[in-house]
């Protein structure tokens, strides 16, 4: 019998080849070509992400372990559903059958009860769990959780530390004062919602200072305050007093900040991690010239920004127009992509936040703009303030309150798109909901003369 040239490739190169499969219907069918990919595939399926949405996936999953209770050295990530007490001993039943040394991410949500079935696992084990780097979070921080974190405190990578309103940080129970111990930790979340700011300005630093100083190792922080943490100190001054008084790492490249109202957190953390290239803002409510400077050096950067009415409503929204302005003017590339549709970012408000995305490297940035039920767009004012878009992408199905029925397209595009600013524009993308005139490419081009590229998406059916 004569095999195909493929069929002698080595074991390991096959097992490489089906992990880089990330769809598990394209690994079953795999699993149907030959006996020898049968195993394999089964492998690369039990070594991906194992999330189960429901009780019944559970339930089945344990029938299958049952059946082949082999397949449980290859299970390397678990992500638990949030389930009720009801369904507890599914649960345990799953983590008794599927739970080895081998795991690496066991991930989710867990009750009390769970965790302490885990924890017995792990320790009634022959063989240590040591390559374990996530744990599921907790509903509620406890000293149980604690301890089960201590448990696996040098394989884990990735840890979320809570400090609550009733609780200080070097309580016995928070987790923060353990930090140093875990010497494999790159990823650290951390919330600091009940710790108070000082009236003594830098003792609010000094305090963070003492908790990442535990972190030796980090490459990733990700981190919100519930308090204000600002200062009176001008640039000059807290550069003085952060090189007298902060630590450095340079093992950090990428931080993602919650809210932020003023500079001196973020020039706290690009000071102290001077090797960050990516910075990620979800909640500014500042544009302030200091904000601007601190981040303008980083490779990637990703500003999320509360929408507000309009351009001119923006003195009453998270800033002066003028500062909103010059925010605008120092995110744009030489590339700039916009795109416009209904939001899918909401504040704790439900309003729609206006998305930037600025790379240094493809010198390209990315404008994502809401369009939210009857507030008028301010999409139209940062397209003019940018001055110049060359890729345009547009969904205008719901902009129904924005032009009357008898509008052409073009008319329609008007009210969210500025004309003049499309002499640059070489792609554009628009969804519509009827049928388009044939003489539609001719049309815009008039006004973009350089465009190369147009894809027009109708939900309209043509005879």
């Amino acid at each position: 019998m004569t095999y195909p040239s493929w069929h002698i490739l080595p074991t390991e190169l096959w097992l490489v080849i089906f992990d880089l499969i990330e769809s598990a219907k394209e690994l079953a069918n795999c699993r149907l070509v030959c006996k020898r990919w049968s195993a394999l595939a089964e492998a690369a399926m039990l070594g991906q992400n194992l999330k189960f949405d429901t009780v019944e996936s559970i339930s089945k999953f344990n029938s299958q372990l049952k059946m082949k209770p082999q397949m449980a050295r290859l299970i390397k990530s678990i992500h638990l559903p949030y389930t009720d007490d009801l369904n507890l001993p599914l649960q345990k039943e799953l983590l008794d059958l599927a739970l080895t040394p081998n795991i690496k991410h066991f991930q989710g949500q867990m009750s009390e009860e769970i965790l302490i079935h885990f924890l017995e696992i792990a320790q009634r084990s022959s063989s240590k769990f040591d390559r374990l780097q996530v744990l599921p979070e907790l509903y509620t921080m406890d000293n149980k959780y604690v301890d089960t974190m201590l448990y696996f405190k040098d394989s884990l990578r990735e840890i979320s530390v809570s400090v609550l309103p009733f609780e200080m940080p070097e309580s016995s129970q928070c987790i923060a004062t353990h930090l140093r111990e875990f010497r494999s930790l790159t990823k650290l979340t951390l919330d600091l919602y009940g710790l108070p700011c000082s009236n003594d300005e830098p003792t609010n630093f000094i305090e963070l200072e003492k908790i990442l100083n535990r972190c030796k190792h980090l490459e990733v922080l990700e981190f919100t305050w519930g308090s204000v943490v600002n200062s009176s100190m001008g640039t000059a001054e807290f550069k003085k007093w952060l090189s007298n008084n902060v630590q450095q790492v340079s093992s950090l490249y990428a931080f993602k900040v919650g809210k932020l109202e003023g500079p001196h957190m973020l020039e706290y953390l690009v000071y102290k991690y001077p090797n960050v290239s990516k910075a990620s803002i979800t909640y500014l409510e500042s544009c302030s010239k200091r904000i601007i400077d601190a981040v303008k050096n980083i490779e990637t950067v990703e500003l999320i920004i509360p929408n507000t009415l309009g351009i001119e409503e923006l003195k009453e929204g998270i800033t002066n127009a003028e500062e909103f302005k010059n925010l605008i003017l120092a995110m744009k590339s030489t590339t700039n992509q916009v795109q416009i549709q209904q939001s899918s970012s909401f504040d704790s408000f439900g309003q729609g936040l206006l998305e930037i995305t600025k790379c240094i490297k493809t010198r390209n940035t990315k404008f994502s703009i809401p369009i939210q039920g009857h507030v008028r767009p301010i999409c139209k004012d940062i397209i003019s303030i940018i001055g110049s878009v060359h890729h345009l992408e547009t969904n205008y199905v719901g902009f129904a309150d924005y032009y009357q029925a008898e509008d052409s397209i073009l008319e329609r595009l008007r009210y969210i798109i500025p004309f003049d600013s499309l002499d640059k524009l070489t792609s554009l993308k628009f969804l519509c909901h009827e049928e388009i005139s044939k003489e539609i490419s001719e049309e815009i081009a008039k006004y973009a003369p350089n465009l190369k590229h147009l894809t027009i998406n109708t939900c309209c059916s043509y005879n």
